[in-house]
């Protein structure tokens, strides 16, 4: 990545949204399938953010708006695992020590900053179930260059919307719908 968060100063987002969609994912779990499942039912735009933040090519601004491009009523990120403490870095306040050096704390810190910035949050932790098959297909898609692929061959799925079918779609609203305070 090419920013230095240690150089930032705390960050304070804030958000129009009352209701978040937060995907917690690591790499090669079909979280970009998800993504696309979740914008289909208008539950924000999820995508990883964060990443342009650290890349310097997003401010803490464009990265409150990207979350809900089709002014749903939620917003929505994924962090992936890899860089979840250097988001919880990024917006704490309590900074002892570097992005790196205590990550479940500042993993931790990142997503109680977000508890405490929308009434309502679901949290949906994605990982693959066989890492063999997750390092498996790292391992394909760094020698091909193809981190995305769809039945119509578009390896490009940046603007695609899915089609799901109604069993899936039931499924889903059953997750919007559910709710974790009881």
């Amino acid at each position: 990545m090419n920013r230095n968060l240690e150089t930032e100063p705390f960050v304070d987002l804030n958000f129009s949204e009352e209701k978040a969609v937060v995907i917690l994912a690591t790499q090669r779990s079909g979280s970009t399938l998800l993504c696309q499942y979740i914008q289909s039912l208008k539950m924000g735009s999820p995508c990883e953010y964060f990443v342009e933040v650290l890349r310097g090519s997003c401010s803490s601004k464009e990265l409150v708006k990207l979350g809900n491009s089709n002014n749903d009523e939620y917003y929505s990120i994924k962090l992936m695992s890899d860089y979840l403490q250097d988001f919880g870095w990024w917006v704490s306040k309590a900074r002892s020590f570097g992005p790196g050096e205590a990550p479940l704390k500042y993993a931790t810190e990142g997503l109680k900053y977000l508890e405490g910035k929308f009434s309502s949050i679901v949290w949906i932790k994605l990982k693959r179930s066989s890492i063999f098959e997750q390092a498996s297909s790292r391992y394909l898609s760094e020698k091909t260059n193809l981190w995305h692929s769809w039945p119509d061959g578009v390896s490009d799925s940046s603007d695609r919307l899915v089609t799901i079918t109604t069993q899936e779609k039931a499924h889903l609203e059953a997750v919007k719908n559910f709710d974790l305070s009881s």
